[in-house]
């Protein structure tokens, strides 16, 4: 179960806003699975306001932000584990990619929704 998750603990710190707003789109993604999620992002949101959709300014980084990056890859890594393959369940795809990346999950369907199997950075 480990290597499923891995490209989620070692996702890497955002250097600039645009990483970081990426970072939050894929948290956003998983948001119904995660718990008081928009406490816990509040601190990295800071750095969106008033940001252009491409800024390239570089993150300077406190105490707190880290504190909130790394309990978001927690909280990620934890929902992405807590749901078991079931043979009766549809299953779907979803990827995304941009000129620099790709990432996508494996998700179930299932009565709450789609829930996370596996994903990939």
């Amino acid at each position: 179960m480990e290597d499923k998750v891995s490209s989620i603990v070692n996702f890497p710190k955002p250097s600039t806003i645009q990483e970081m707003r990426r970072f939050l789109a894929m948290m956003n993604f998983y948001r119904r699975f995660i718990p008081h999620a928009s406490f816990t992002q509040a601190p990295l949101f800071y750095y969106l306001k008033g940001a252009r959709k491409k800024d390239k300014r570089t993150i300077v980084w406190t105490v707190e932000t880290e504190k909130a990056f790394q309990q978001c890859k927690n909280d990620l890594t934890n929902a992405a584990t807590l749901v078991h393959p079931s043979s009766y369940a549809s299953i779907s795809l979803t990827v995304e990619t941009s000129d620099t990346a790709i990432g996508g999950v494996l998700q179930q369907s299932s009565s709450n929704g789609y829930q996370p199997l596996a994903v990939f950075s």
